[in-house]
């Protein structure tokens, strides 16, 4: 009777590396991380276990986060935006696509850079507008923040991501430089909004 070679076992490096490619999305579900002091964004084990499935793997772990990042209306030295942001490789940074500004407990901006932002949009968030390639969503985080605020930031915040995509032309990103300005412009914009349209004092 003839005998045959036990096979060897099937690992991830022993795939072609078009399948290892579609695989790691599956690895990596779309979760929030929120930027902190302590730890800006944990790595999944598995981009540290090679050289090789960290290049391959990295890009695409980083394609599929959404980064929150939460504004303090009097952050410490250590909660500064551009603080937190230069902790993340801007490499990395350039391959997030969703994007969470949660501002002082009143509301949060959500930024998604996206080929086909039609098909992505959430038909019951309150104030969206679609661009090109992104789309930008405003929800309330305060009962008495309503539609018409959302839609009057969703409005100005498409404007600025448009204007800050014209400047990339080598790709579809934001980088650390332009997170700063982005939350810096809300800081500055945000208050007079919700005095005017809400009569808040932030």
């Amino acid at each position: 009777m003839p005998t045959f070679p036990n096979p060897k076992p099937a690992t991830l490096l022993s795939l072609p590396p078009e399948t290892r490619l579609a695989i790691y999305p599956l690895l990596f579900p779309t979760l929030p991380i929120t930027l902190t002091p302590s730890n800006p964004i944990p790595v999944p084990p598995i981009l540290q276990s090679t050289t090789l499935l960290r290049a391959e793997a990295l890009p695409i772990f980083f394609s599929t986060i959404g980064l929150h990042i939460s504004v303090s209306l009097r952050p410490t030295p250590q909660e500064r935006p551009h603080v937190l942001l230069a902790k993340i490789p801007e490499t990395q940074l350039r391959g997030i696509r969703r994007f969470v500004v949660e501002w002082g407990e009143c509301f949060e901006v959500v930024v998604q850079l996206t080929m086909n932002p039609v098909k992505r949009v959430e038909e019951d968030d309150e104030g969206v507008v679609v661009g090109e390639k992104w789309y930008v969503v405003v929800r309330s985080l305060r009962a008495s923040i309503g539609e018409e605020i959302c839609e009057t930031l969703a409005e100005t915040v498409s404007k600025w991501t448009g204007a800050l995509l014209e400047g990339h032309k080598e790709g579809l990103f934001l980088d650390a430089k332009d997170l700063c300005w982005f939350i810096a412009n809300i800081n500055r914009h945000a208050p007079a909004v919700l005095q005017e349209v809400c009569g808040i004092s932030a």
